[in-house]
């Protein structure tokens, strides 16, 4: 009687690599930015919640009156507006102010609609009735609509430009440029107003060149955050100091 015998084990193979897809490249890397483009703006650029109600009211106004709304309910909207716009260009609202004013500022609505703390006030807010028609809002819009031109003119104008090696500054409407170096600068970020950064995520960037006395300072830089990160990208391969404010 003949005895079964088993084959051996095939020896362990390893697997052939995959063969890439046909056409399949690989995703080329990031492409850093040759220059970021840091422009400043003045404190009336806060204002365009003003400026967009202003368009929307005139629209409803104009063409719809009192079918969205009684003229006093949009005289009281653009009351309220204006009336924070006046607070944020006027005031700074550090994190610690700003969330104590707005708990007051809950406790106040609170005890307002609620409790009957102040009852002559109540009836006295209850009376008023602000009402623009719409030659008002036009007015309104067409006046910040030009402010606005002459603001985003002006800034194509005059702003910073930083490279690898050096920071241009670009002023005057004949092309005037300032230079200074760009290796081992100090960079510091302040945000130091929280409403000024919710309407435009918006800072203060303060530049210290390594060979300078007096820092670059430039105020109400929109999107500071996104700009920091551009110049930490163009400068990464060289010696900035980076200070958190």
């Amino acid at each position: 009687m003949s005895e079964l015998t088993t084959p051996p084990d095939p020896p362990n193979v390893p697997a052939p690599p995959p063969h890439p897809t046909p056409g399949a490249t690989p995703p080329p890397p990031p492409e850093l930015p040759h220059s970021v483009i840091i422009r400043q703006y003045p404190k009336v650029i806060f204002l365009y919640p003003i400026f967009l109600f202003s368009i929307v009211a005139w629209v409803l106004e104009g063409f719809w009156p009192g079918k969205f709304g009684t003229s006093s309910m949009l005289g009281g909207i653009f009351f309220c507006l204006f009336a924070v716009n006046m607070l944020v260009i006027s005031f700074e609202f550090t994190r610690t102010s700003s969330v104590a004013i707005f708990l007051l500022f809950v406790a106040l609505v609170f005890a307002f609609l609620y409790f009957d703390i102040f009852p002559w006030l109540k009836n006295l807010v209850g009376k008023i009735e602000i009402e623009m028609n719409s030659h008002f809002y036009a007015s309104i819009a067409i006046l910040f609509g030009v402010i606005f031109a002459i603001v985003f003119a002006n800034v194509r104008f005059d702003y910073y430009e930083i490279k690898h090696n050096e920071i241009l500054r670009h002023h005057g409407y004949l092309g005037d440029v300032e230079r200074y170096p760009a290796p081992n600068l100090k960079m510091q970020k302040e945000i130091r107003d929280i409403l000024e950064f919710v309407l435009l995520r918006s800072g203060r960037l303060v530049i210290q060149p390594a060979t300078e006395s007096r820092a670059i300072v430039m105020e109400n830089v929109i999107g500071i955050n996104r700009v920091e990160a551009r110049i930490q990208q163009l400068l990464g391969r060289l010696a900035v100091s980076i200070e958190k404010g």
